[in-house]
């Protein structure tokens, strides 16, 4: 295989991930791929073709990302900015509005929803009392940021 046929086929993005169907590392490392590209792709698999609730934002994810052309490394950023949101209905939310967004869109597109996405902090004051070994007390006065719903 050529660069060319090689670059053609890491362009097919969700098309490739799709043909992992049935497969597992081992398989996949068979055919040549390494132990991190098989379990990558695997991972993108469970994702966009997996079990998940979400399976109408899934479909939506996978339709959008085709119709966008997404490579391969596109799907990897969308994901590596998804992890960042512990929400799981959020986080599918974003998956499908970045793979709604053209490639060369998505890391600012997805900065701006990860800072909307953020929770506001509240600045407070606090005091804090220690009480050390040798008997003596300290009380410190604390200046700082404390999340509100953390």
């Amino acid at each position: 295989m050529g660069l060319q046929e090689y670059f053609a086929q890491l362009s097919r993005g969700v098309d490739l991930v799709a043909e992992c169907s049935g497969l597992s590392v081992p398989d996949l490392e068979k055919m040549g791929a390494s132990a991190q590209d098989a379990a990558e792709l695997l991972s993108l698999h469970t994702i966009y073709f997996g079990t998940t609730p979400y399976t109408g934002k899934q479909r939506s994810a996978v339709n959008s990302a085709r119709s966008n052309g997404h490579t391969l490394s596109t799907l990897r950023q969308i994901e590596s900015f998804t992890r960042r949101v512990k929400a799981r209905l959020a986080t599918w939310n974003l998956r499908v509005e970045l793979c709604a967004t053209p490639s060369e869109h998505v890391t600012a597109v997805a900065r701006r929803r990860l800072r909307e996405m953020r929770i506001p902090r509240k600045y407070t004051e606090r005091v804090l009392l220690r009480q050390h070994p040798n008997g003596a007390r300290q009380v410190l006065c604390v200046w700082g940021f404390v999340n509100l719903f953390g």
